[in-house]
């Protein structure tokens, strides 16, 4: 009868030893074997990929941190901030660690916390794992002295601080220990109380000092200074609103704002041509033209010429001394060819300017040199008003269709009529001479 009392005490007391040290995790100073680095491609897998997105703090998925807290801060669980007080969190579990030193709860004897979880069987998992608790009660391996077991590896790039502590998190993703039932695990000095105030006067959310919550925020808002308030939501958002009535920034001068992005506005309102300030063009002008401050202005083409139009309305100059514009240039208008004509007040006169010959309006055609007149064809009080050179190279002197003088030159084609510089006006055909006013050397 005592051998039987005797195992069954000693079959209790195993059971609560294996229950216990489920609880329990692996912290800094323990023992181990050799184990796989973080980010070491193993036999069985390929290389670690440490995962730090959006987090400040807390473990890497690889062994190693995404960063650490400050003094007695603790990592939240998410590892997005560091907070004053240890925030826990038992949800979706019904037995283990809060991530601050308390428990969610225990199981029955003869069952395991397997991930939150109480399960009357269990399987040890230590694929991977160097360290730490294998899932069911034991352990994968232990550490060296100054290294922290960080989610299944020995990693000494974070220094556990347990100093003092009997519970609570060890600043490195792992805990100082855990509180008995009926204790609570005090974040801010370490220890197990008996009991617990939580302290949430004025806060609607984050800790309440005891491993609980104030109060949870809604979506869209975060949790700060115990208050809950809105989240600006800016995430690669150069501009416009954060959600929360404020800004996430604003556009530089002849920007603006579209999607959350700056973008450059071209500025061509009132302009025909120029650059639009954002690297393009507000239009161009044709090859007279050039721009200037926005306009196509005309330019001026009066290079190479001496008289004629400047292709902008205006003129590149005007000619004197008889002389007449032709391409651009003054030449001399000395000449009357087959089917030209003189109209009254209309004129040729020689290259040197001496002497000319002019339709008068009293119907006489009269040459005039330096002495006076030279020549005339004596048609003076009469309806005459024009002198044409015509095409059968006879020069004529018409009032209407009525003839009132010619030079007698008829059936010569292609001659033509010239006021010579020596004074003399000659009829030619080719370079033969057909008539002249006879007036030479005046």
């Amino acid at each position: 009868m005592l051998r039987r009392v005797l195992g069954a005490l000693l079959l209790a007391l195993l059971t609560l030893v294996g229950c216990a040290s489920s609880e329990v995790p692996s912290v800094a100073g323990e023992q181990h074997d050799a184990g796989s680095h973080p980010g070491d491609a193993g036999a069985d897998g390929p290389a670690c990929t440490p995962d730090c997105l959006g987090k400040t703090c807390g473990p890497d998925g690889c062994g190693k941190y995404c960063g650490s807290c400050w003094g007695d801060a603790f990592c939240t669980p998410d590892g997005t901030l560091c907070s004053p007080t240890c925030v826990g969190s038992c949800d979706g579990k019904s037995c283990g660690d809060d991530g601050c030193g308390n428990s969610c709860g225990s199981c029955a004897a003869g069952e395991y916390c397997v991930g939150g979880t109480c399960s009357g069987s269990c399987t040890p998992s230590c694929t991977g794992k160097s360290c730490g608790d294998d899932g069911c009660g034991g352990s994968c391996g232990s550490c060296a002295a100054g290294q922290a077991c960080v989610n299944g590896q020995c990693n000494s790039s974070c220094s556990p601080s347990c100093s003092g502590k009997s519970c609570g998190p060890d600043g490195c993703g792992g805990t100082c220990g855990t509180c008995g039932v009926g204790k609570v695990c005090n974040t801010t000095t370490g220890s197990c109380d008996a009991t617990c105030t939580p302290a949430c006067s004025g806060k609607s959310c984050g800790s309440d000092g005891c491993g609980g919550l104030c109060g949870t925020c809604p979506s869209g808002q975060g949790c700060s200074g115990g208050q809950c308030a809105c989240d600006p939501q800016c995430g690669t958002k150069k501009c416009g609103p954060d959600a929360c009535g404020g800004s996430c920034g604003s556009c530089a001068a002849g920007e603006t704002c579209s999607s959350g992005s700056c973008s450059c506005v071209p500025q061509c309102t009132g302009k025909q041509c120029g650059p639009d300030a954002c690297g393009g063009s507000c239009g161009s002008c044709s090859r007279s033209q050039t721009c200037q401050n926005g306009a196509c202005v005309c330019v001026p083409q009066c290079s190479g010429k001496q008289c004629g139009p400047d292709g902008c309305g205006g003129s590149c100059g005007s000619c004197s001394g008889g002389k007449i514009c032709s391409g651009g240039s003054c030449v001399c208008h000395d000449t009357l060819q087959p089917g030209q004509a003189l109209g009254v007040g209309e004129s040729i006169t020689s290259c040197d300017g001496d002497v000319t010959l002019v339709m008068q309006s009293d119907g006489n055609l009269v040459l005039y040199g330096p002495p006076g007149a030279l020549w005339s064809s004596n048609t003076a009080n009469t309806p005459a008003n024009v002198a044409v050179m015509q095409g059968d190279g006879n020069f004529v002197v018409y009032a209407g269709n009525t003839p009132y003088w010619n030079s007698n030159t008829a059936n010569h084609a292609g001659a033509y009529l010239v006021a010579q510089d020596d004074g003399n006006v000659v009829i030619y055909q080719g370079s033969t001479a057909l008539w002249s006013t006879q007036t030479c050397c005046y």
